[in-house]
């Protein structure tokens, strides 16, 4: 293109955008109505589209089989026992510190650690009852949810722990949560081995 051509070409596209040219937006003067106030021509008789109900997608999951359900379904629930568990520290850590600190405290303090401790006793209270009412979902399947450090953790939970007694116990908490975690780890190959006998 020689440079004429190109200048001449510069000019006419850069006049799409004046809107001092006769050719501005194509020579259309008809404002872009806004708010979703015109209906293109396709969708006519559908102008009151806000008020239409949402349709659901529907995504068909393939049958893989009883077995890969089940394993399915436990390792989904062993992922619940897992967040439980890690919902039972925080409040046990708060407690330490408030009974420490209500030690010290001026003896006029002491209303206000009792509040403060008594909402973090719920807190622990809500945790361990939490975890027992999953009990349920590990019947006739091959994980123990009422193993002995199991027991232990929701046990100690109850007592009175110093800093000791503390570290020692959220260690085995942890021990028990990389259990579960392994554990589904082992079901998740699991999955891909059924998955892949299934295809």
């Amino acid at each position: 293109m020689d440079p004429q051509s190109m200048l001449e070409s510069d000019e006419s596209f850069r006049a799409q955008f004046d809107k001092n040219s006769a050719t501005h937006h194509g020579g259309l003067t008809t404002a872009v109505p806004l708010g979703g106030g015109r209906v293109p021509e396709g969708l006519k008789g559908q102008e009151d589209w806000t008020k239409l109900p949402e349709q659901p997608v529907e995504q068909k999951e393939e049958d893989y089989g009883p077995e890969y359900a089940a394993t399915f379904k436990l390792r989904t629930d062993l992922e619940k026992l897992k967040k439980a568990l890690a919902n039972l520290n925080p409040p046990l850590d708060a407690l330490l510190k408030l009974r420490t600190q209500k030690v010290a405290a001026d003896a006029s303090q002491h209303t206000k650690f009792d509040t403060a401790i008594g909402k973090e006793t719920k807190k622990r209270d809500e945790a361990i009852a939490n975890i027992r009412s999953l009990e349920p979902l590990f019947v006739g399947t091959d994980y123990d949810i009422n193993n002995a450090a199991m027991e232990e953790i929701l046990s100690g939970a109850l007592k009175e722990l110093n800093q000791e007694q503390l570290t020692d116990y959220m260690l085995g908490a942890r021990r028990q949560s990389q259990k579960i975690f392994n554990e589904q780890k082992a079901l998740l190959e699991k999955l891909k081995q059924l998955k892949k006998n299934k295809a």
